[in-house]
């Protein structure tokens, strides 16, 4: 049985924005602003009709993974229980809307909404609609979501490369 909810997706896609979307990011200011140790950090939310991939992407050197996946869990513990500013909530959401509406102008993004919506909702969504269900998102909603997600049990690291800090990776990833 899979924990996803396809009707989640809009607060994981929120989620995924407040994390890596933009210079601004948690994860971004975090990791490549404040402490330099990545190249690029992403995260992204996969949807399927019975379960869904949340991922975040990262390129750093081997020498800064530990450090790296450190910071990164640190972070996903607090999301799991401060609440998100307003302020940053409505950017974020602005940010979101502007995407969606710029996806619609590359015609197969808009086929991929139709056939999206028809799949997921049985229905046609229209943008309008899909605004109103994002604005209905809130930082308590982002919290709830990222204690669904954010479970040792859910967890997975790939590392590529040569990596030295195996045993200290899993020890993180059992402290989480």
């Amino acid at each position: 049985k899979s924990m996803y909810n396809i009707k989640d997706n809009m607060k994981i896609n929120l989620l995924c924005e407040i994390l890596t979307g933009g210079t601004t990011s948690i994860l971004f200011d975090l990791l490549r602003t404040k402490l330099g140790l990545v190249y690029y950090v992403s995260a992204n939310n996969y949807e399927h009709i019975d379960s869904g991939i949340f991922k975040i992407d990262i390129g750093a050197d081997n020498d800064n993974v530990l450090k790296v996946i450190k910071v990164v869990l640190n972070e996903l513990k607090k999301i799991k229980k401060k609440l998100i500013n307003d302020t940053i909530i409505k950017k974020i959401k602005k940010l979101s809307e502007t995407i969606m509406l710029f996806q619609l102008e590359d015609h197969m993004n808009l086929l991929f909404r139709y056939g999206f919506s028809e799949l997921f909702f049985k229905k046609y969504m229209s943008i309008e609609e899909e605004f109103k269900r994002q604005k209905k998102v809130n930082s308590k909603d982002i919290i709830n979501i990222s204690n669904e997600i954010f479970k040792k049990e859910n967890l997975n690291i790939v590392v590529m490369g040569n990596v030295d800090s195996k045993e200290n990776i899993i020890k993180e990833i059992n402290n989480f």
